[in-house]
Formats: C-alpha cells, structure tokens, sequence
C-alpha cells in the first residue's frame, strides 16, 4: 500500500472558533482594564493643565501688583469670561493681559487658552461659560477690618459705589485666602444655566491662593 495514501490529513492553517473566541475574550478583558486606566488618566491631565492656567494668573497678578505700588487689579467681577480682548474693565484680563502668555482658541470670538479649563469644557460646550470665579467675599486685612480685595465694581441703579482694590501686603495670611478657583454649581448654587452641576475634577476643586500656591482642595 502507498505510505502516502495512508497518511494523515495535514491540519489547515488559520485560527479555529474555539481560538478565535479565546482572543476575543482576552480582548475584551484588556479593554475593560484600559479604559478606566485612559479616563483617570485624561481627567489626571485635565486637572494639571487647568492647575497651571491658575498658576500663569497668580504669577501674573503678582507682576502687576508689583508694577502697581503692591495693588490688586480691580475692581473686578466674580465670575471670569474667557473671551480675548477681555469684555470690559471689570474682567481679570483686562488688566493682566501684558503680563501672560496669551495663546487663544479661535471661534465666533476668540478665547484665551489661560481661561479655559479642559474638564470644564468637556462637559459645558459654551463659548460664554465662566470657568473661573474670583474671590469678592471679604478678606481679613491686616487693619483688623475685611474687605473685597479685587474691589467691586459700583452700580448707577442700585447706588452701590467703587469698591477699590487692595494692597496685596494687606492680606493677613495670603497662604490661606483664595484668589480664583474652580466654578460650579456645588460651591455656587445656580450661578448660571452654563455653570457645571457638579465640580468638573471630581472630588477636589482647584484653587489659587494669594501667596501664589495651588492645592487640589478636596470637597466637603
């Protein structure tokens, strides 16, 4: 007999149904580790960028404070637009704009890149949302008094005056006194429709102190 036709069947090449679904298996077993992994990463990354737009500010409120006999700019607003040219003298931006790096966002109006949080974006598609809030509570002085440090803008209809800004050598512990952070609806309730319900890092909010430092403040 032919030692040919009596040898076996040569196995076909390619995968059979039973490997086929073992890799998909594994797949899939990968895909679930790695994608919590690239969410926290990218909401790692977002909370950095949006720590170093505070930063840029707090540096370049200190250049114009040093420029300015140690004064404040003011009188500002809370809430801080992100448009570029600023939309008027009561904006953070209108004042510090030749002491930061101005990168803009093109749209129907430009914005500055220094203004806009990644995370805050992400989940509020607004050109006109406020990311930042600036601190126009009462601040403790170092005359014993309290007072708004960016000063306030006054109000023809309420008769409110000028509120002038402050000297920031005034401030009794600029370490533990906020200047801007974070904007959202947890910390100001219904401050507008484009302001975030919950804050936009999760469980820490951003903020800038007057002394310059940042720390990821947790939330209570």
């Amino acid at each position: 007999m032919n030692k040919f036709l009596s040898a076996p069947p040569l196995r076909k090449s390619g995968f059979s149904l039973l490997e086929l679904l073992c890799a998909i298996a594994v797949l899939a077993i990968l895909v679930s580790i790695l994608i919590p992994t690239l969410g926290s990463m990218k909401k790692r990354s977002n909370q950095i960028v949006c720590s170093n737009n505070l930063r840029s500010l707090g540096t370049a409120i200190h250049l114009y404070a040093n420029e300015h006999s140690g004064r404040l700019p003011g009188p500002l607003y809370a809430g801080q637009y992100t448009y570029f040219p600023a939309l008027d003298k009561y904006q953070l931006m209108a004042h510090i704009k030749e002491y930061i790096e101005i990168n803009l966002i093109k749209g129907d109006r430009d914005r500055i890149k220094t203004m806009v949080c990644p995370a805050y974006e992400s989940q509020i598609d607004s050109e006109g949302a406020r990311h930042y809030i600036l601190n126009v509570g009462r601040v403790p002085l170092t005359n014993g008094t309290k007072d708004q440090v960016f000063g306030y803008p006054g109000s023809d209809s309420t008769g409110r005056e000028v509120n002038l800004p402050k000297r920031l050598n005034q401030i009794i512990e600029p370490n533990k006194s906020w200047a801007i952070k974070d904007l959202d609806q947890v910390d100001y309730p219904g401050y507008s429709s484009d302001t975030p319900e919950q804050p936009v890092h999760g469980e820490s909010r951003n903020v800038l102190y007057f002394d310059g430092h940042i720390e990821a403040v947790p939330i209570i």
